[in-house]
């Protein structure tokens, strides 16, 4: 069940009408703003969420959120965000004393123990992302897989370009394999010569992207061909790649490189290597 964070008192309003039709309360968080500058009551706007709530019987408080704005960003910043979003939570615990407050999300659980309060919001550590700053006891695996297939193969000749704006230009006759994914699942120009992917085991660079299609410079596998798997993010035979190694080849964090890949690439779930589930445009 999803319980929405209600950021002001127009959204807490709104969410009441909704209650009043549905004839019994609703649950929701209130999101508050530490220093991120999205959605959220500022800090000393905390009495006039607290009137609203009083006012509006219909909503069950149960909890308070926020999210800092830079969790790596040194010690000064941090407890400074931490001290605002105390200021603003404290003075419902007298009317509210069983909500939930939360701050601390991956990051802020591996940087700030002091910040777990009620409750964390683990994600990017969920799935084993490698962030920088882990600790070397933090042993994590990573759980995420993203593979697609070879859909043609092709030789291309001296002077013949690959991509919009001829971002690159075969030098020598090169062996090309043609991959169905693009910007709309991840990629980037960034990614355009630094960002490799694996096909039989070995790594292979990228040579061009579009809308909708990849193009991998195959000439030292020559055994390549069509519906051979593509790994860009796990492991094939001895070689493995993270998410973070394959995001950071595209100058993007992995949070940015997984928000940009679309739900045509199919979410599949699975326990024990049996799928459970699958989520896309096409299911």
């Amino acid at each position: 069940v999803l319980t929405p964070s209600l950021g002001d008192v127009a959204s807490m309003r709104a969410w009441a009408q909704l209650a009043r039709q549905a004839g019994r309360q609703l649950p929701c968080h209130l999101a508050m703003d530490v220093g991120l500058g999205r959605l959220g009551f500022l800090p000393e706007q905390a009495e006039e969420a607290l009137q609203a709530l009083r006012e509006l019987p219909e909503l069950k408080l149960r909890g308070i959120r926020s999210h800092l704005s830079h969790p790596a960003g040194g010690k000064e910043l941090n407890d400074r965000e931490f001290a605002r979003f105390q200021q603003f939570s404290e003075p419902f615990l007298p009317e509210y004393p069983e909500i939930v407050r939360h701050l601390a999300a991956s990051k802020a659980v591996l940087l700030h123990p002091h910040m777990y309060l009620d409750l964390v919001r683990v994600g990017g550590i969920l799935y084993g992302f490698d962030y920088e700053y882990y600790p070397e006891t933090l042993k994590l695996k990573p759980l995420l897989t993203y593979t697609t297939k070879v859909g043609h193969v092709k030789t291309l000749q001296p002077g013949w370009g690959v991509g919009y704006g001829l971002n690159y230009v075969v030098q020598k006759p090169i062996r090309v394999a043609l991959l169905p994914i693009g910007w709309s699942d991840g990629l980037c120009n960034q990614h355009i010569g630094k960002a490799q992917m694996l096909v039989r085991g070995q790594f292979a660079t990228v040579i061009g992207a579009c809308t909708d299609f990849a193009m991998l410079d195959v000439t030292h596998i020559p055994e390549v061909s069509v519906d051979d798997e593509v790994v860009i993010i796990g492991s094939q035979g001895e070689n493995s790649q993270t998410v973070g190694e394959f995001a950071s080849a595209g100058q993007l964090t992995a949070s940015q490189l997984l928000g940009r890949t679309s739900l045509r690439v199919a979410r599949v779930y699975t326990k024990g290597g049996i799928v459970q589930d699958e989520l896309s445009i096409l299911s």
